[in-house]
Formats: structure tokens, C-alpha cells, sequence
């Protein structure tokens, strides 16, 4: 009889346990964030729109726009509009994903990817490591704060994206913008070219250019003016801009690729320039 119910225990204890293996299982595909997520394939063009948000015009604008900066001026600039983050963190998945497609150039890393989570509401600017002097984090927050954030609390994300190019090229000094290839770009694609991509200047990174050179110009008329240097001299800090991270992330789902206009990736590294480093230098933002 005591062998009988020890048995009967043994498989009793069997049951619980497959039973508690097959729920962890379950859980495991069902649960978001506990099963391990899978990196989006390399697209194939510029521009890629899973949620199919932009306008068939707008996404061809830029994938000339970025495939022409490429051939000018060797950087390698991505826009990814992904339907979800799937529960993971923005900043570290950006990353990953920015290494895993090796944006720009091997040996220059001279890639940026604006990656923006439609569902999610999140947006990130992450900058290869060739780029950070020049698009650095205060740049790249200024960029998703003043001109993504608005267009797509607006409902606009053709704006926010077209918006977001122009500061990019300018800020890191595109020859787009000086021989007017940007301007015949955006008309040949049916829009409208904003006077501001015509100027020297443009929003706040200009007009802190354009303090800092009337401060310098005061300080130089002082200095001549008493017949030498003060004797405290120059001092004291700068302009800078903080390191503006976030959290990490993974991706799953189905991969949405835009098929519409521009040109494809040049270089190797699957369809990138076998670049990808990046240090998590950029900004994060959100609308």
C-alpha cells in the first residue's frame, strides 16, 4: 500500500511539473519582453515606414535626398518609422539596431539613424561616432524637440521628417543645401521649400551663433578700446550640450521597407557601409 501511494506521488509530482513547464513556455511566447526579440533585417533604401504613415511623395524626396548626400559627402543617413518598440527601451534597441545594420562608412562611421516609434510615441536620433563633434547631443535634442515633437503632435509626420532633414543637412553642412540640390529635390517632389534652408541661420543653433559672435565682437572693441587684455582675461564655461540618453531596446514584429524613390545603400556591411559604431551619442524625445 506505502509503495502504491509513493507512485502514485511520483506522478502526481511529474503532472505539476510538466505542468508548470508547458505555462512558462506559454508565457514565454505570449508575454512581450520575456521572450527574446529579433533584430529588423538591413533595409534596402534610406527611408523605411512600417506603419505606412508618409505620403508616397515625401518618402522619395528623402531617399534622393540622403542617397545624393552619400554620393557628396560619404555620410549615411537612415529615417525609420517602426510601428512599435514591443515593451523594449528605446535607447539601447536604437543602438543595436544602428550597429547591426553597420550605418555608415567602415573606418568613419559617419551614419545617423532617427529611429521613431509610432505606437509608442518615442522618438531617438542616434550619431555615429564620425559625426558626434558636429551633430552632437545638444544638436540632435534641439532637432526632436523643436522640430519632430511639434509636426507629429500635429498629426503631421511627412512635416516631422522633412523638417528633421533640413536641420540635419544644415548642421552638418550638406553641399545639398549650397548648390540647391535640396531646394530642386523637395519642388520636384511637390513641396514646398521653407526660406529658412535658404539662409545662413536657422533656429536656435543659428541665433546662439549669431550671440556668441556679437558677444565676441563687443569683447574685441573693449579690448582695443582700453590698448589691451583685461587682467582677469576670458573665462568661465561655454555652450554645451548633456548627454540626453534613455533606455535600451530589442525589436520584433514583421519589417515594413519603403520601396518608393531614391536610391538604395552603397558600400558593404549587408546594405549599409560596414560602419556602426556608434556610443549611444544622439538624444532621445518623445510627442
Amino acid at each position: 500500500m506505502g509503495t502504491r501511494v509513493l507512485r502514485m506521488s511520483s506522478f502526481g509530482s511529474r503532472i505539476i511539473f510538466g505542468s508548470i513547464l508547458f505555462l512558462a513556455l506559454v508565457m514565454g511566447w505570449s508575454v512581450p519582453g520575456f521572450a527574446e526579440v529579433s533584430l529588423p533585417p538591413p533595409p534596402t533604401r534610406f527611408i523605411v515606414d512600417e506603419p505606412q504613415v508618409l505620403k508616397a511623395q515625401t518618402t522619395r524626396a528623402l531617399n534622393q535626398l540622403f542617397s545624393a548626400h552619400e554620393s557628396v559627402a560619404g555620410d549615411q543617413i537612415i529615417f525609420a518609422i517602426f510601428k512599435s518598440l514591443q515593451g523594449q527601451d528605446p535607447v539601447d534597441w536604437t543602438n543595436r539596431v544602428f550597429k547591426a545594420w553597420k550605418i555608415g562608412h567602415k573606418g568613419k562611421d559617419n551614419g545617423v539613424l532617427l529611429a521613431i516609434y509610432w505606437d509608442d510615441r518615442k522618438s531617438r536620433l542616434e550619431v555615429g561616432y564620425g559625426l558626434e563633434p558636429v551633430l552632437t547631443d545638444f544638436q540632435s535634442k534641439r532637432i526632436l524637440s523643436q522640430v519632430v515633437r511639434p509636426a507629429l503632435q500635429r498629426g503631421d509626420p511627412d512635416g516631422a521628417l522633412l523638417g528633421a532633414a533640413q536641420e540635419l543637412l544644415e548642421v552638418i553642412q550638406s553641399p545639398l543645401l549650397q548648390d540647391g540640390q535640396f531646394q530642386a529635390i523637395l519642388r520636384g517632389e511637390g513641396h514646398l521649400v521653407s526660406k529658412t534652408s535658404q539662409r545662413g541661420f536657422q533656429g536656435p543653433g543659428g541665433l546662439l551663433f549669431v550671440l556668441f559672435l556679437w558677444v565676441l565682437l563687443i569683447g574685441l572693441i573693449r579690448l582695443f578700446s582700453k590698448g589691451g587684455p583685461p587682467r582677469s582675461g576670458w573665462g568661465g564655461g561655454g555652450f554645451g550640450g548633456g548627454g540626453y540618453r534613455g533606455g535600451g531596446s530589442d525589436w520584433g514584429g514583421d519589417w515594413g521597407g519603403s520601396s518608393d524613390g531614391g536610391g538604395g545603400f552603397s558600400g558593404g556591411g549587408g546594405a549599409s557601409g560596414g560602419g556602426g559604431a556608434s556610443g549611444g551619442g544622439g538624444a532621445s524625445g518623445d510627442w
